[in-house]
């Protein structure tokens, strides 16, 4: 229970279908084979729930200590990099006042503390133009210390959100909305 054979592949594969991965990952904790649901089969922060009659389970994985290991994982990430001399940086741009935004992006920078990584938040009244908005986005762009340039949705009605996403850099693009990133997806 818990794998059944990949017909088309000839490898064992989850519950859930998921090929068996060689590779590290951030739930499979670098074990050869891992994939997401045997990692939470051995985790005391997660609940196996079986069915009777099926060869399916289910999993009730607890997010914080989640979370909190792909944290501790991503911090020695960072110190390795500092080392090199390289500090990761995230700017973040939020633009008015919408409640749950503000959330998302405070934990986004409390994140960036937690883990080391540089992180710049730039705020902007929900009046400010789309000029002004794009600007601070090409200079982003431009500025070797960001790594990573997320913009928070959603924006004001005045600014076109198209725009916005056309003009952060793809190799910046954080979300993956920027249309060279989403046809990367498909």
């Amino acid at each position: 229970a818990g794998r059944w054979r990949d017909r088309r592949a000839g490898r064992a594969a989850s519950v859930h279908g998921w090929p068996r991965d060689d590779r590290a990952g951030p739930l499979n904790e670098g074990r050869p084979g891992a994939c997401p649901d045997e990692q939470a089969e051995q985790s005391p922060s997660a609940v196996a729930l079986s069915n009777p009659g099926t060869d399916m389970t289910a999993v009730i994985m607890d997010g914080n200590a989640v979370g909190k290991a792909v944290r501790g994982r991503l911090s020695a990430r960072v110190q390795a990099l500092a080392k090199r001399g390289v500090t990761p940086g995230l700017a973040v741009i939020l633009v008015g006042e919408n409640p749950a935004s503000r959330v998302y992006v405070r934990n986004k920078v409390k994140a960036c503390a937690d883990t080391g990584i540089h992180s710049v938040l730039v705020e902007y009244p929900a009046d400010a133009t789309a000029d002004t908005v794009l600007g601070r986005i090409r200079e982003l762009n431009a500025d070797p210390t960001i790594h990573g340039i997320l913009v928070q949705l959603p924006l004001p009605p005045h600014i076109d959100v198209d725009d916005v996403l056309a003009t952060i850099s793809p190799s910046k693009d954080v979300d993956g909305f920027h249309i060279e990133s989403l046809g990367a997806l498909l």
